[in-house]
């Protein structure tokens, strides 16, 4: 059985110790923002997908435990006729933006190869890499056995994409393509668009290192982050750690951001600078019995590195809020299917109505993701046509 390296055991319990759970005191309101709705942004982001200026990074480390699913969670049947998963929603997605557009795909470490061979299956083309784990620590702070010749380990959260996405080498492939910024979105939040036009263009016109998409914090109960300044500059506030109401806090963070090429470099450099976040999870361990059993109750502190906690690091940052609606509908546990099936449906009525310029139908319906990317042609083509449904679902082909 492999040791845990004594010095990594020591920092896991100074964070324990001095972090259970950290009000960030000094963090203010942030509202220094932009909105969408540009539409030369539009354009000059639809120039730079097309030229291939542009890639995604789909963070996909989850699991599908909340929902009641024993895979990983990009494989949850989430859209409303087809019964699509994330994975294939935010694939198909990505091929309507452009086909072969450059896409890399983070999961943990015990689903790479599955969901590897999934997309080899479906003749999907995407990259992968995997997460970094770290020992969980029992209440007294000490490392626990899952197995007789294991330790308990977690996935260490997304923090550590943008490293990983450099030591992989995909970063370097993707740069000799000519690769200028990257959108990092999501699994479980399938309004999320890779390749969306304005964000890009957006980012392109302000020459920031990093621009944050993100919505009104209309919903203080929400348990999501917030948009802070601390110390002046812009960060981001785990909804566990704020130092007085949400409610204060205008804005939400969603976890997507848009990189600069030259940027995900240096974040990389600085990677170990990041913070350690604390979550109580109910973790495998071997009981008495010399059985692995999953506690019922939280028994175990799990670390993670946010992949917001890479802001600190940029010195031009810019935030780009959007509708509610139009980008965030997040799948986090069973609750939450229905209201994101409806926020599907609901997007995809808005699509149909801009595309045909006509009302959607009353009845359930899917389109087909490349009536959200519309094309010169495609817009040619169903120009003089009448939208023909196939049992709910609106294919792009003719």
């Amino acid at each position: 059985m492999k040791e845990i390296d004594p010095y990594l055991l020591q920092s896991l319990r100074a964070v324990l110790k001095n972090q259970k759970v950290q009000k960030q005191k000094s963090a203010v309101p942030y509202t220094d923002v932009h909105f969408s709705g540009n539409a030369e942004d539009i354009l000059l982001g639809k120039k730079l997908i097309q030229e291939g200026k542009v890639a995604t990074l789909l963070l996909a480390g989850g699991q599908g435990t909340r929902l009641g699913f024993d895979k990983p969670k990009g494989f949850f049947p989430i859209s409303v006729v087809k019964h699509k998963s994330l994975f294939q929603l935010a694939y198909e997605k990505a091929e309507a933006a452009g086909e072969g557009l450059p896409l890399a795909i983070m999961t943990a470490p015990e689903s790479e190869q599955l969901v590897r061979e999934y997309f080899k299956k479906n003749e999907w083309h995407a990259e992968f890499f995997s997460q970094n784990t770290l020992p969980l620590l029992d209440h007294e702070g000490n490392p626990f056995l899952e197995a007789e010749d294991s330790y308990c380990y977690g996935p260490d959260g997304n923090g550590a994409a943008l490293h990983l996405l450099v030591t992989s080498g995909i970063f370097e492939k993707w740069q000799a393509r000519g690769v200028e910024y990257i959108q990092c979105i999501l699994i479980d939040n399938p309004l999320a668009d890779p390749f969306d036009p304005e964000w890009i263009g957006f980012h392109a016109r302000t020459n920031a290192e990093v621009v944050v998409k993100a919505i009104k914090n209309d919903r203080p109960e929400e348990k999501v982050g917030v948009l802070a300044k601390e110390n002046g500059n812009l960060c981001v506030v785990e909804y566990s750690e704020l130092p007085s109401d949400p409610k204060n806090y205008p804005y939400a963070n969603l976890s997507l951001l848009s990189f600069s090429a030259s940027f995900v470099k240096t974040a990389s450099e600085q990677y170990e600078k990041m913070p350690l976040h604390l979550a109580h999870k109910a973790a495998k361990y071997l009981n008495r019995e010399g059985e692995t059993v999953v506690a019922k109750e939280p028994n175990a502190w799990k670390f993670e590195r946010f992949i917001f906690d890479v802001l600190p690091f940029a010195n031009q940052i810019e935030t780009l809020v959007y509708p509610r609606e139009e980008c965030f509908a997040p799948l986090k546990r069973e609750s939450d299917i229905p209201k994101v099936k409806l926020a599907l449906q609901e997007k995809d009525r808005r699509i149909f109505q801009q595309f045909f310029q006509k009302k959607p139908p009353p009845h359930p319906f899917e389109l087909d993701p490349k009536f959200g990317f519309p094309t010169s042609e495609l817009v040619e083509k169903w120009k003089s046509r009448e939208p023909v449904f196939n049992e709910g679902y609106l294919s792009a082909r003719v």
